[in-house]
Formats: C-alpha cells, structure tokens, sequence
C-alpha cells in the first residue's frame, strides 16, 4: 500500500501561495529570530492608500503565523485616507458588490518572507510585508501591492523599467508691511494656534502645531487621536522638524524656491504675448502663454494645472525647494524656442 501524501495543514500549503525561494526564506527567518532574540514581529500590508496596516506578534508565533497567515477585518479595505470607513460594509456585496466584503468578515495578510527586516529603530523588532487574499484563497483584486506587481510586470514585458518619486510643493507667504513681524501676524493678533507646514518645504508627511496659549495645548494630543490624525509612531514622522527648523533649514529651502520662481518669471517674461496674472512674490508663477508656446511645451512632456477661468489661459508653475536652476532654463529655453525667439536671447532671459 503507498503512503499517504502528508494532507497541506496551512494556509500557505493549501493554496500554493510560497515559491520556493520564500519557503527558503521563511526557514531562515526563524533561525534569525532565535540567533537575535527578537521579542516580536510585525506584519504588514500597503492598502489602497499606501497606509501601512497589521498587526504586531510575538517572535515566538511568527514561524506560524506567517505559513497560517494572519487574519485582518474587511473594514480596514473600506476606509478613506482619514481613516473613516466609507462603504456599506453591511449590506448585501458590502459596497463592493463582493460577498467576502459583506459583514465585515475576515481576509488573511500572507506574509512575503523575502521581504523580512530588523528594524532599527525599534528594539529587538522584525518586521515582514504581506500580500493579502480572502478566507478562500482568493487574491484581494484591490491589494496595492498586487496592484503595483502586475503593472510592472507588464512594463517589464514592454521592455520598460520604472523610476518613482515624490512630488512636493509648499506656499510660503511674504509679509509686505514691515510692521507685521511674526508676533504681530500671530499671537499679537488674537491667533491662538498656528499651523507650520514642513511637507512641501521638504519634509515628508510633517506639520507642527504652535500653540500660543499653552492652556489650549493640554487635550490637543487627545483630540487629534480622536479625530483619526495620529500615526502609529509619529515621532519618526516629528523628529524631521529639528533638522527642518535647525540652522534655518527651512527658509533656506523656501528662499531656494522662491529664486527659481523668479528665475522662472524673468525668463519667461521676454517672449512676446506672455501675461503674468500677479507678482511672483512666493514660489509659484500664474502666467498666460502664448498658444504655440502652450502647444510646444506639452508636445515636449511639460505639464501644467490650470488657475481661474479657461478663457483666461492662467496656468500654475510651481518650484519646489530642490528645483534646480539647469531645469528651469531648460524650460524657459524650450518656451523661447517654441515662442521662435532666439535661444541666445532665451538664455540671457533666464539669468
């Protein structure tokens, strides 16, 4: 009589979800938790937001948890990026005319064992990012992660690789009245809180609230948990403001930004037909170009957003803190071009 083939007993096994290299992987990783007696592992998924979320467990279940995987409650992929659930997750299909989101049920993160780290900052802590799939085995088809996979796969196949980054901008505003120093723009008059914003100056992901009446300051940090506003461990996000406010960081980047805007203007501002909605007293420039400027520009890959009525032709360019100078002239020497303006004078505009 032949021997019985060993039934699958885990998540994984049932529904071949490992290659064998994160078998491999996973086997490793449990001799790494016992040779750096790590005390836990946190399992986590990107949802629709790019938000992390999971759980954390105890080092001592990770080699179980991550063959069994690790259940998660339907809700969490129903939510808007403040965190508030936006489907009627208990109605028939549950807003996703899908029956394993009804009811607020179960899905299973799977943790990608390829992807293990010892996070630094947190003591004798690993960490794994998961894809995610439903009680049955079923993918989740809305899985950022899986999202991201299959379209660079497809650009792969197209012969194509993929570069990404961040686009950042702030509004830094100049006081015209020399009168109006800080405190006189602030506390002076009758402003009770001030927001400082650090994500478009820089920073990511970073705002700083001053309060210039300490009394209103004492339940602060419970309103803003209460109204969905606290990260888990936002204090890697706030550390970023002592390099920002630190030797003046933070005005060196708005001041940056504020000369490649004018830098912008003055080259642009040469080229015949060209109107400027206002002053370029921050680092953003509304300006009307000429159509065959406009046409030119884009033909070339350049992109704009458009201000105030269409019929008015106001376009928006923004310069950020680390806009370099050679990208600007590159832009205004394109503009020049199209505008059939000699490019020695295009250059001698842009400086």
């Amino acid at each position: 009589m032949p021997p019985r083939s060993r039934k699958a007993v885990t998540f994984v096994e049932r529904h071949s979800l490992w290659s064998d290299a994160q078998t491999k992987a996973a086997t490793q990783i449990e001799r790494i938790i016992k040779r750096e007696k790590l005390e836990v592992v946190r399992f986590s998924f990107a949802d629709q937001h790019g938000v992390l979320r999971g759980k954390t467990l105890l080092a001592s279940e990770a080699a179980s948890a991550m063959r069994s995987g690790v259940t998660m409650t339907t809700t969490l992929l129903a939510k808007d990026t403040a965190h508030r659930t936006v489907y009627q997750v208990f109605t028939p299909g549950g807003g996703f005319a899908m029956e394993e989101m009804q009811g607020g049920g179960d899905f299973v993160m799977v943790a990608d064992p390829t992807t293990f780290r010892i996070l630094p900052w947190a003591n004798k802590t690993g960490w794994l990012l998961c894809d995610i799939y439903f009680t049955n085995g079923t993918p989740v088809p809305f899985s950022a992660r899986a999202r991201c996979r299959d379209a660079l796969n497809t650009l792969d196949k197209a012969g194509f690789n993929f570069l990404a980054g961040l686009e950042v901008e702030f509004h830094l505003f100049k006081i015209e009245n020399p009168r109006l120093a800080p405190a006189d723009a602030t506390w002076r008059a009758g402003v009770d809180v001030l927001s400082l914003g650090a994500t478009k100056n820089g920073a990511m992901a970073a705002e700083a609230m001053i309060f210039f009446d300490p009394a209103m300051a004492a339940t602060v940090g419970f309103r803003r948990k209460r109204g969905g506003h606290l990260f888990s461990k936002m204090r890697f996000i706030s550390a970023q403001m002592e390099a920002y406010l630190t030797d003046d960081l933070w005005l060196r980047n708005a001041r940056h930004a504020n000369a490649m805007a004018q830098r912008v203007r003055d080259g642009l501002a040469t080229i015949p037909g060209v109107r400027f909605r206002s002053p370029t007293d921050i680092n953003l420039v509304l300006v009307a170009l000429p159509q065959p400027v406009w046409d030119g520009l884009v033909a070339e890959g350049y992109s704009f957003s458009r201000r105030g009525a269409p019929s008015e032709g106001i376009i928006r360019i923004a310069c950020a803190f680390d806009t370099r100078e050679e990208d600007v002239d590159a832009l205004v020497a394109a503009a020049h071009r199209h505008a059939g303006a000699p490019r020695d004078h295009a250059a001698a505009a842009a400086r």
